[in-house]
């Protein structure tokens, strides 16, 4: 297993980052969201200081579109229902996301993975489910909205975890 992996946030300058790949003689850096979670893993090519990973991220659909699948997909809006259920205690986020996703069960699984959180296990209790996995705990519907583009990857588009 690797020791002392040296990672970074979707929002850190890319000045910093690459001095910092510099000065560990690294060529890739695990980018994650806000969240803690692996975003994805760049091989960083020079950039303005002022760029972002996330407009790296966009740039580098842009200039390479062939890597990526993008397609147009429904946005689904999930909404918690019932927020006494104590499955709620495996989730960071209780309120509504927007979600692009090609079918109800992609969009359920992408807020399970950016709001999941690990839970104990009490005895006697029984076991606390996903809660963003569970029909009977979060209502999921296809909107239209002009905020959210339908082209692009699967991703979470709202809430916008921004620092």
């Amino acid at each position: 297993m690797t020791k002392g992996v040296v990672c970074c946030r979707d929002t850190d300058k890319v000045r910093d980052v690459l001095h910092i790949m510099e000065e560990k003689q690294i060529r890739r850096v695990p980018v994650t969201n806000s969240s803690l979670r692996l975003a994805r893993s760049h091989k960083l090519v020079l950039a303005s200081p002022k760029i972002r990973f996330k407009d790296l991220i966009s740039l580098d659909r842009e200039v390479a579109p062939q890597k990526r699948r993008e397609f147009d997909m429904p946005i689904w809006q999930l909404t918690p229902i019932d927020l006494d259920d104590p499955s709620w205690e495996a989730s960071s986020h209780r309120g509504p996301a927007i979600i692009r996703a090609a079918s109800e069960g992609a969009a359920r699984e992408i807020a399970q993975e950016a709001f999941g959180v690990k839970t104990g296990f009490r005895l006697g209790h029984g076991i606390i489910a996903p809660p963003w996995k569970r029909a009977g705990l979060v209502r999921a519907e296809k909107i239209t909205d002009p905020r959210y583009e339908e082209n692009g990857p699967s991703e979470l588009l709202s809430p916008a975890f921004e620092s």
